[in-house]
């Protein structure tokens, strides 16, 4: 697990159109129900599952990362989630992909639920991505590109798209 993908650690070689992953301070090798610290990752990249403190973490706290990049991408915003603290952070993404799932997920994994965060958070109804489209960004907005960041940005890790998946994703068919 990297444990810090954002866009000051990715380095695109536009000669050879390569991109490499930088800055491996903070990876580790993941062992299945080993607990891990939860204060890795720059905050607007940070998955909810750390904001939420659960230590029973795994590799795909990169691809939520990785979902984060290719949402501003798509979006043409420079960040997609953007959080004050790690509190507001985790506001920041239930405020667009909604509560239901957060909580359906915090049930789930049996995580310790605070209430005081789930209170200032508050309710929200998952926001359409189409929300997000505007004239000088609609043509990133295509259904394989939607599903692709629906499927990174699963608030639930256990429903996230694998790295292997998303390789294959149908977004990726016309770029080999």
């Amino acid at each position: 697990m990297h444990r810090d993908i954002k866009p000051q650690n990715l380095f695109f070689n536009l000669t050879n159109g390569s991109m490499k992953i930088v800055d491996w301070g903070l990876a580790e090798f993941y062992h299945c129900g080993k607990p891990y610290n939860t204060k890795v990752a720059a905050r607007f990249y940070k998955a909810p599952e750390l904001l939420l403190g659960n230590e029973f973490y795994n590799y795909t706290i990169d691809i939520w990362a990785i979902g984060c990049i290719f949402a501003a991408v798509l979006f043409q915003e420079e960040i997609v989630f953007r959080g004050k603290d790690n509190l507001d952070q985790m506001g920041a993404i239930a405020r667009v992909v909604g509560t239901d799932e957060l909580y359906e997920y915090i049930n789930t994994a049996k995580l310790k639920k605070n209430t005081a965060m789930l209170k200032q958070i508050g309710r929200h109804a998952k926001k359409p991505w189409n929300k997000f489209k505007a004239v000088f960004n609609e043509s990133y907005f295509t259904p394989d590109s939607i599903d692709l960041l629906s499927k990174m940005l699963s608030v639930d890790p256990g429903k996230r798209i694998m790295a292997k998946d998303a390789l294959s994703h149908p977004y990726f068919k016309d770029l080999s």
